[in-house]
């Protein structure tokens, strides 16, 4: 009886079966799922098919990212496939399902090589002869037999030697003996199982290839079993047991085939699943003696059992794991597909992207990561299929092709590469490599890869041409420069080179992955092209990081005291004539030669006015060729003259004290000096600027020099030490002075006009008196007169904007030697009232310096106007002074209008002032005959002199008169207005 049990099939889909139909396309696959009850192993299955489609058996594991695992297909009917505990079927292609069928083992199957009856040994299914086999009767199958019976006829495709060619029986075991016996291959072989299944953790899958080799494939896998792991090979894969060739005699079915794999398991003793137990036999020796391991097998037992236990699992130990490998007799399984392969996708922040690197380390390669399976195509979001077993991986162009396996250590054979699954990207990957020689330019590769499939066989392989990733761009080198001067220093104030400009270039080597030789490095001085310094003969010396080539060239041409910045750039570039970036550096060259001093000013220099603060400034500035610098030194009259052992002139002017000094105190001025500022000051765009704040109450006359200095630079270009100056001595000073602020005492104004008036203004003569000047004073300044300002006084605004009338000089009273008198005649219009006041001032003070020399321009002044005199204050405006002049009466008559009324004119107006005081003219009129009562006021002038009074007015008023009132308010006799007036002119009677 079978122990095969019927399970129908279902669409993933729709959750239905085949009835009545289901259209498969190539842009939508279909996904068949097993309706097994609990427990089954479900191992083959059935499908009635339409058109042509593709059949494939899938395992339950599923990558990273939804990637399959295909366990076998076929891509003609009859549609039955077979594998391991199988999770469902694919179908892709164009055609229709009709009907899909699974059969299962219970899982309470066992199979235990101790246990099996009548065992037989049989090979897989053959390509060529379905159903072919080979029997042993009543013994387990040598390893030798184990490998010859499924022998491919080609050899493996990635092989260095006949690749691809035609294959015996006798060649697979060569080869495979070949690596089974080099050096612990055993125990290699066990132990790499392990390795990729202990821990959990990923590693290089491949027990061959030195980390430096070129051809070393780099892939990860995440191995789940042994199985999987002794699948690295197929031959390896049968000597160990992995095609089993044991018969289990329970299956009696005529389609229906089961073997049983022997391997190696690992398990932790923790983890055991529910109900299993560990039973020790005379397994582990049959095992080791049916793979020929000589006990190895067992010392791996001995060796495991030794390590130390995982902290939460639990003992180590290796088990021989029984696994049944179901297969469908008289029918041949489809070969792999042909791959699907392109760049890798790079992980999230990955740099570079899912471009080619250059590898690290020697020798000079680069390297393509090439992911393996198709994007999803259908709506179970199935990547498919990606390799389980090893893949064959050439690169055949540029030729000759050759194989990216490792070479196993000791043979002429490759060792067998198995794709990665990654974590990150969720696709199967290998990694490409190319040697590029060194110097040389990387150009495209071509790989081909084909899968393969549990029994050892190939399918079609597909290709991939990839372009290499460009050279690194070469590291941009450093600058190291500095000015080298010529000894002894040249003497002369031309323009000169200060010396000779020594550049150092330090590069860095072509040390990143792929980077071509360094072949030059070209620069420039200013913007100017240098000759290009040769890097291909350059090489570090012991122990430094860089390379170092060296180059000289003039500095620019300066005057004493001048400095230039000079700008070098650099760049590198390699043999492709690919540059690095441009690295600059400035230079700061100046000329030691001493500068010649500045010529000063033939005055004394004024600063600002005194104000509320408690210093006043003065702005100086020295105007020189270059980029020198200059250091200001301050000294005062006081500590001048007692340096010079002078005498003090309080009495002389301060220009005339200045001259002493100027004569007296060159050999001891640096004693009585110190620093006016604490730092050098620089020449900036042809001018040095000092602003020096001077106590505002000093009255003493202050000696400022400007003495260049010249730097000197080290190498790097930094200033090492700037108080190289000129002679001291040699250094002519200008002189500043803070402008005097008093003013004399209040003055005294009285105005007296004349005694006739005129006709149209009377002259008033106005005497300003100053009392109690000081004598000591005046010895300030030069014997000038003091001066007095009169103004025209108003009511209103503020006296300092009042208009000015005329400056006249004081002078000294010959009976006071402290009293000033001044006058000024002043012409005031007629009937006009005019106020004056005054103001007075000192002389100013003669700036020009006695016998100094006569400059026009000197380098060495006062920013801002500095005249020939210092302007003395003026003192407060006086209190005004106002006086009333009046002129000829004007005559008034009064006519008829013609209309009942009458115009009263007034002849003689004078031109007045403008808002001044005016003329006007009063009527007064009565209605019964009584008193006289004012009607109207209205203003008369030189230009509008006429009055006019209605009718109106004239016949309510029988009585009228007409009064003219003067500016000052005075009203003249009045006129009668009415036709008695013309017979009575003379005015009002009674």
């Amino acid at each position: 009886m079978s122990l095969v049990a019927l399970v129908p099939g279902a669409d993933a889909a729709t959750g239905r079966d085949m009835r009545p139909r289901r259209r498969v396309t190539r842009d939508a696959p279909v996904l068949l799922l097993p309706q097994a009850g609990p427990g089954e192993i479900v191992c083959w299955a059935h499908v009635q098919a339409d058109g042509d489609v593709r059949v494939a058996a899938i395992s339950s594991r599923v990558a990273v990212g939804g990637a399959y695992v295909e366990l076998s297909a076929r891509t003609r009917a009859p549609y039955d496939v077979a594998g391991h505990d199988m999770a469902g079927l694919v179908v892709t292609g164009e055609g229709e399902i009709t009907e899909a069928v699974f059969y299962a083992l219970p899982q309470s199957f066992e199979g235990d090589i101790g246990g099996i009856d009548g065992t037989q040994v049989h090979a897989m299914p053959d390509d060529l002869i379905p159903g072919h086999g080979y029997a042993v009767p009543a013994a387990v199958a040598s390893w030798e037999k184990r490998v010859a019976f499924a022998a491919p006829y080609g050899s493996v495709p990635y092989g260095p030697d006949r690749p691809g060619e035609s294959w015996s029986p006798d060649d697979e075991l060569r080869r495979v003996d070949t690596i089974a016996r080099a050096g612990d291959s055993v125990a290699d072989w066990i132990g790499a199982a392990y390795g990729a299944l202990g821990s959990g953790a990923r590693g290089t899958v491949g027990a061959a290839g030195a980390t430096g080799d070129p051809r070393r494939v780099v892939v990860r896998q995440a191995a789940s079993s042994a199985l999987m792991v002794a699948s690295l090979d197929p031959g390896i894969a049968r000597w160990l047991g992995r095609s089993g060739m044991i018969r289990h005699g329970a299956v009696h079915n005529e389609r229906h085939g089961l073997l049983i794999a022997t391997v190696p398991l690992h398990v932790h003793g923790g983890r055991l699943p529910v109900g299993a137990t560990v039973i020790r036999d005379h397994g582990d020796a049959l095992y080791d003696d049916l793979i020929v391991a000589d006990g190895g097998f067992l010392r791996l037992l001995a060796e495991v059992g030794a390590w130390r236990p995982h902290p939460e699992f639990g003992p180590h130990d290796v088990l021989l794991a029984h696994i049944p490998l179901p297969y469908v007799t008289a029918t041949t399984p489809a070969r792999p597909v042909r791959p699907v392969v392109g760049p890798a996708p790079a992980p999230a922040g990955a740099p570079g992207g899912a471009g080619p690197r250059w590898a690290a380390g020697p020798p000079r390669r680069w390297e393509q990561a090439i992911a393996i399976g198709e994007r999803p195509a259908s709506t179970y979001s199935l990547h498919g299929p990606i390799p389980r077993g090893p893949v064959a991986f050439v690169r055949t162009d540029p030729a000759p092709p050759a194989t990216l396996h490792p070479r196993i250590d000791g043979t002429v054979f490759a060792a067998p590469v198995v794709p990665g699954w990654d974590d990150a990207t969720g696709v199967a990957m290998v990694l490409g490599t190319q040697l590029v020689p060194e110097g040389e330019a990387a150009g495209a590769v071509t790989w081909s890869l084909a899968l393969s499939d549990w029994i050892g066989r190939w399918g079609e392989s597909t290709e991939i041409t990839l372009d290499p990733p460009a050279p690194p761009v070469p590291a941009r080198p450093t600058i190291d420069a500095g000015l080298r001067r010529p000894a002894p220093t040249p003497a002369g104030a031309e323009a000169t080179p200060p010396g000779q400009v020594h550049v150092r270039f330090r590069v860095p080597p072509a040390a990143l992955p792929g980077a071509l030789p360094l072949r030059r490095l070209t620069w420039t001085v200013d913007g100017s092209a240098q000759r290009p310094l040769d890097l291909t003969r350059a090489v570090p010396g012991p122990g430094a990081p860089a390379l170092v080539v060296s180059a000289d060239f003039p500095a620019p041409a300066t005057v004493p005291g001048e400095r230039r910045r000079v700008t070098v750039t650099a760049k590198v570039e390699d043999t492709a004539g690919t540059t690095s970036d441009v690295t600059t550096a400035e230079v700061d060259t100046s000329d030691a030669r001493p500068v010649r001093p500045p010529t000063v000013a033939p005055r004394l220099l004024a600063t600002s006015r005194r104000s509320g603060d408690a210093s006043v400034s003065v702005t100086l500035t020295v105007r020189a060729a270059g980029n020198g610098a200059y250091r200001f030194y301050l000294a005062s009259e006081t500590a001048l003259s007692r340096a010079a052992h002078l005498t003090p002139r309080p009495a002389a002017t301060r220009a005339e004290r200045a001259r002493e000094l100027n004569d007296a105190t060159a050999a001891s001025a640096r004693q009585a000096s110190m620093l006016a500022l604490p730092d050098p000051v620089p020449v900036v765009g042809g001018v040095a600027t000092a602003r020096l704040d001077i106590p505002a109450g000093s009255v003493d006359v202050l000696a400022v020099r400007a003495v260049p200095v010249t730097a000197e630079l080290d190498p790097s270009g930094r200033v090492i030490r700037d108080g190289v100056e000129a002679p001291f001595a040699s250094v002519r000073p200008v002189f500043v002075v803070v402008p005097f602020d008093e003013v004399p005492p209040t003055p005294e104004l009285r105005l007296t006009p004349a005694e006739a008036p005129g006709p149209a203004s009377t002259p008033v003569k106005a005497t300003v008196t100053v009392r109690g000047v000081p004598a000591t004073v005046l010895g300030r300044y030069s014997g000038e007169p003091m001066q007095a300002r009169f103004v025209e006084a108003s009511t209103d605004g503020d006296p300092w904007f009042w208009p000015e009338i005329a400056t006249t000089s004081l002078l000294r009273s010959p009976t006071d030697p402290g009293t000033f008198v001044g006058e000024l005649t002043v012409d005031v219009p007629a009937w006009s009232r005019a106020g004056v006041a005054v103001a007075v001032r000192y002389p100013a003070e003669d700036t020009t310096i006695p016998g100094a020399d006569v400059i026009d321009e000197p380098e060495f002044d006062a920013s801002g106007p500095q005249g020939p005199r210092i302007e003395s204050p003026w003192g407060p405006v006086s209190v005004p002074a106002w006086v009333r002049v009046a002129g000829a009466e004007p005559q008034i008559s009064v006519r008829p209008d013609g209309g009942g009324g009458f115009r009263v004119r007034v002849a003689g107006l004078p031109a007045l002032a403008p808002d001044a005081p005016t003329f006007r003219v009063d009527v007064y009129g009565s209605a019964t005959g009584g008193g006289l009562v004012l009607l109207s006021e209205s203003p008369v002038t030189d230009t509008s002199p006429e009055v006019p009074i209605p009718s109106g007015v004239v016949t309510a008023h029988p009585q009228l008169a007409a009064a003219l009132v003067t500016p000052f308010g005075t009203s003249l006799p009045p006129v009668r207005v009415g036709t008695d007036a013309l017979r009575h002119p003379g005015g009002i009677g009674g």
